[in-house]
């Protein structure tokens, strides 16, 4: 059973007069997904079987008469939970060209990201992982660099008349 996250977000946009076609926001944002459905990895229920011998985990390792370890299944029926936190900085410029029947457009926008809190805990009672200002989590997912505290995203894009680049 997915469960709602215990979610808080805060913002305020400006838009400057004096800035023509600029807008900037600050958002902030807490995020917090309990009893989240995960999965543990192989070696989190070996080690967890015999750390503590719960069958929660030793279920999942499967040994042969010898008690040897043949197999270790993944199990996904775990609950975690991942909380985040930080601020969000959008900025745009929209800029239109004055000359007359000229409809030339150019906008530019930059996203800023920083993160103040990024972990997770992988099973009930699990400890507590740092994720913050790591590089490589959710690579399997394709979501490297999502650990980041700090992530940049620059857009532009340039159009005239029927002609866009890019492309939408």
């Amino acid at each position: 059973m997915r469960r709602r996250p215990n979610t808080f977000t805060a913002g305020a946009t400006l838009t400057p007069s004096f800035l023509r076609g600029f807008d900037m926001s600050v958002d902030y944002y807490r995020i917090k997904v309990k009893k989240r459905d995960s999965s543990v990895d192989q070696q989190t229920s070996v080690t967890q079987c015999q750390a503590t011998g719960s069958p929660e985990f030793c279920s999942n390792v499967i040994r042969n008469a010898n008690g040897f370890i043949t197999r270790v299944e993944f199990d996904l029926r775990q609950r975690s939970l991942i909380s985040s936190g930080g601020f969000g900085y959008p900025g745009a410029l929209h800029i239109q060209a004055t000359a007359v029947q000229s409809d030339e457009r150019v906008n530019l926008s930059l996203f800023y990201n920083h993160k103040f809190k990024q972990e997770q805990i992988p099973f009930l009672g699990g400890p507590v992982s740092d994720q913050l200002g790591k590089a490589d989590l959710y690579a399997s997912q394709s979501q490297p660099g999502s650990g980041f505290k700090d992530q940049f995203t620059f857009n532009a894009s340039f159009a005239t008349g029927r002609f866009s680049w890019p492309t939408p």
